[in-house]
């Protein structure tokens, strides 16, 4: 076999690979918007109003997809569903996501978290952004002694349900396996 023939069909299996995991992330949020309407109630299934100091008030959708993913792949399959992966700008909207993530999943552990947009950013790499803002991350939720950067390579933020019960952030490597969070205005 030619080693272009060998390309093509490495090629084809990652491209259907990844059309199989965009079409799975489809169905999982069709199927919220189905039950957005027809069996939960709205704040269950995704929705958050934006604190009235908005000078123009908006609606906040969220979806939690069930997959598991890298960070880059999450940031990309929420942008395909015209959203973007999660960022948390205050207490009153971490406080909605962490409800909306005990009426959905509740598994303490490593590998449990969800993607959050916010990465270290910097020449020192000490800051923190929300990559679909460029934003600095004003509100923080860290769990205690994070963020640590183990090994120098935990460049990306996880939301991740702790032992205790409670909800705190991450900083994680950024190809690890986690599901993801989207957020869109309606």
């Amino acid at each position: 076999m030619s080693y272009n023939l060998k390309i093509y069909f490495m090629v084809c299996f990652c491209a259907t690979a990844l059309a199989s995991e965009r079409n799975q992330v489809r169905t999982d949020y069709n199927a919220c918007q189905y039950n957005l309407y027809q069996v939960l109630s709205s704040e269950e299934c995704l929705n958050y109003s934006l604190p009235s100091f908005n000078p123009t008030p908006k609606t906040v959708k969220y979806f939690a997809g069930t997959t598991k993913t890298s960070f880059l792949r999450a940031y990309v399959l929420c942008r395909e569903l015209g959203m973007e992966l999660l960022n948390i700008d205050s207490a009153a909207e971490e406080a909605a996501v962490e409800k909306y993530l005990n009426t959905v999943h509740k598994q303490p552990g490593p590998w449990n978290g969800f993607w959050l947009s916010g990465t270290r950013w910097g020449a020192d790499g000490v800051d923190f952004v929300w990559l679909n803002t460029g934003q600095p991350l004003v509100y923080r939720k860290f769990a205690a002694h994070q963020p640590d950067n183990a090994g120098g390579k935990e460049p990306c933020v996880e939301i991740l349900y702790q032992n205790d019960g409670s909800y705190a952030w991450n900083d994680i490597k950024c190809d690890a396996q986690l599901r993801f969070i989207c957020k869109g205005f309606k």
